[in-house]
């Protein structure tokens, strides 16, 4: 018997870390920034923060952004020519 108690502790031990890992790597994290420059060309949208991090926006959306707004975004870190920069799937402007 208790042998068994012991199995069922440890399986449900290693579901709920397996559980907790997806949920992290599921999740997206929130970022903010402030918009040093931004530049407009075809379909993308390359905007460089005050801190001097790439956000590329890919699509014909148009994009209301403008030099000194705040902002929030939702993307992935990506290396492009060596460098970093961020895939921005969603962006906002904060009020």
């Amino acid at each position: 018997m208790k042998l068994n108690f012991k199995k069922t502790i440890f399986l449900l031990t290693l579901l709920g870390i397996l559980i907790l890992i997806i949920l992290s790597q599921s999740l997206s994290n929130i970022k903010s920034a402030e918009i040093g420059s931004i530049h407009f060309s075809n379909d993308i949208t390359t905007i460089i923060t005050t801190d001097n991090q790439t956000l590329i926006l890919f699509g014909a959306d148009p994009v209301d952004l403008k030099k000194g707004d705040s902002i929030k975004f939702i993307g992935s870190l990506e290396m492009y020519r060596g460098k970093n920069q961020v895939i921005v799937d969603k962006i906002w402007k904060i009020k």
